[in-house]
């Protein structure tokens, strides 16, 4: 009985000695030593202004043979008149899926599918933005699509009708 007793106590010893281990080794947050600080050192950006007064960024990443483009265009939920809600956002879908006027939003959308990009235009509060992304082998063809649909959107009534329906 006396063997079996120690035996039990020695079990709950050592349990309660493993229990207690992690609690040993560890410091309270304020004592230990201050981290070191974090480094960021971001890109600078290349800036231009196109003859017309646009202005752009250019950042280049040579990791991946990606490219990405945005617009920001005056014109988001901020601006449209109270009787117009929901006009930014329909611009937005509409400019994207309406097409341009020598492209159809189908044709635009078989152009984009055959190099691999997408173009996508939505309506904020303070702006309409229209983004691109593609490969960067095919960036003369995405900045064509893109210029073509931002200087020259359609909105067909039937792109329009659909929009308001959904």
């Amino acid at each position: 009985m006396k063997r079996q007793y120690r035996i039990s106590a020695a079990a709950v010893a050592a349990a309660l000695l493993l229990l207690a281990l992690p609690g040993i080794g560890q410091k309270h947050p304020r004592e230990l030593a201050q981290a070191p600080g974090l480094v960021f050192k971001p890109d600078k950006p290349i800036s231009f202004t196109l003859s017309n007064g646009i202005q752009g960024l250019y950042f280049e990443d040579k990791e991946l043979p990606l490219v990405w483009m945005a617009g920001r265009f005056k014109g988001g939920s901020l601006w449209e008149p109270a009787e117009k809600a929901g006009l930014a956002g329909l611009t937005g879908t509409v400019l994207r899926t309406g097409g341009s006027k020598t492209r159809t939003g189908d044709r635009i959308n078989e152009e984009l599918e055959f190099i691999a990009a997408s173009i996508e235009a939505a309506g904020g509060s303070e702006y309409l933005t229209v983004s691109a992304n593609g490969l960067k082998k095919d960036f003369g063809k995405l900045v064509e699509i893109y210029a073509d649909l931002v200087m020259n959107p359609a909105f067909p009534q039937d792109k329009l009708d659909l929009a308001r329906t959904q």
